[in-house]
């Protein structure tokens, strides 16, 4: 597959043909989320339709067209796998929510979907648009349905190094425990009720010091996750996102 090197140097229309042969040679990457093979390539497509980047001032009103067009079939692709992927894996909502929040207000896809710009479009390319960020808007609402979720905040400081917080959960349910601080490196426990550990967790994210469990709960009852920081060194603020998908039909 291509990388991004040609994109970096705003080689934009170049960028798109390349990554539309890469992934028409290779289907199985553009369904690869991580890659994000088809997105780049529409990215890349929107902004040379748009005028940008190294020879885009060559690009004639049909051509421009053409790579809109093209932008546009990736990009249905793209919405197209993550709500299969959605369906076969509702753990997957929380980055299904994180993708189409990012192209949402991603500035390389502005031309194709602020008012604005749309408005300068031709009518039936304009609707095909508009039609598209509506379903765009519609999968995320139903990638949130997915799941319920509470939030808890706490403090770690020299004299309480973990915290408690109890937690009541129902069998057949999965829970997605996060931890995350801007402080300190994250500690992640669940306990049941007798203090039996049933799983832990570290950061699964340098950057952002998060933590995460994925708990399939077999039995109702009464847990508590524990709180804490690599070998209980941190001190600081953290908050707690617990989310409740509900058991599997």
């Amino acid at each position: 597959m291509p990388t991004c090197a040609s994109v970096i140097k705003k080689r934009y229309r170049d960028s798109a043909a390349l990554f539309g042969k890469a992934v028409a040679k290779e289907p199985r990457a553009g369904e690869n989320l991580n890659k994000g093979y088809r997105y780049n390539a529409a990215c890349a497509a929107a902004l040379a339709a748009a005028g940008k980047g190294i020879g885009a001032d060559k690009l004639d009103l049909k051509e421009k067209t053409d790579l809109r067009q093209q932008a546009l079939q990736w990009l249905e692709a793209d919405l197209a796998a993550r709500a299969r992927f959605l369906q076969k894996n509702p753990l997957l909502a929380i980055r299904i929510i994180d993708d189409l929040q990012q192209w949402q207000k991603d500035p390389d896809l502005a031309e194709v979907r602020d008012d604005n710009e749309l408005a300068t479009l031709a009518v039936e390319q304009r609707a095909a648009w508009q039609k598209f960020w509506t379903q765009v808007g519609a999968l995320a609402k139903q990638a949130r349905a997915a799941f319920s979720q509470t939030e808890r905040q706490g403090q770690l400081t020299d004299k309480e190094r973990e915290q408690s917080h109890p937690l009541k959960m129902t069998a057949g349910k999965t829970y997605m425990i996060d931890m995350t601080s801007a402080e300190f490196d994250t500690y992640l426990r669940l306990e049941d009720d007798k203090g039996k550990v049933l799983a832990e967790n570290d950061d699964i994210s340098d950057e952002n010091l998060n933590s995460r469990i994925i708990f399939n709960c077999k039995e109702d009852g009464n847990y508590r996750i524990v709180a804490t920081s690599f070998q209980q060194t941190g001190r600081g603020a953290y908050v707690l996102i617990i989310r409740e998908f509900p058991s599997k039909r």
